[in-house]
């Protein structure tokens, strides 16, 4: 059975291919602390409309080039949580005034 992985779109503007990041975390073999490390695949798109920010599931498969060897599966469009619309406005904190506490002469 070939591998299958979960993987965030970063780019689609090659045709047919798509570049996509995926996420591990590993724990240092000494001092024992969580790391996080990421690896970015090329992954052969076949008809999905994926766009970036999308999460996909990528499974292996026989090579399509040198660099494809993976391939989309399932496409959930904006599952991850970075993928917010940056159109909300932040709420604007009052301008904080300055007391000047020195006496005046």
């Amino acid at each position: 059975m070939a591998k299958q992985i979960n993987a965030i779109v970063l780019g689609n503007k090659m045709k047919n291919t798509i570049t996509v990041d995926v996420l591990r975390t590993v724990v240092h073999p000494i001092y024992g602390k969580t790391l996080q490390r990421k690896t970015r695949f090329k992954v052969h798109n076949d008809g999905f409309d994926v766009k970036p920010g999308d999460s996909v599931l990528v499974e292996e498969t026989k090579p399509y080039s040198k660099d494809v060897n993976f391939k989309i599966v399932q496409c959930h469009p904006e599952l991850v949580s970075g993928s917010k619309d940056k159109t909300e406005k932040k709420a604007e904190m009052p301008k904080q005034v300055r007391h000047d506490k020195r006496k005046k002469i």
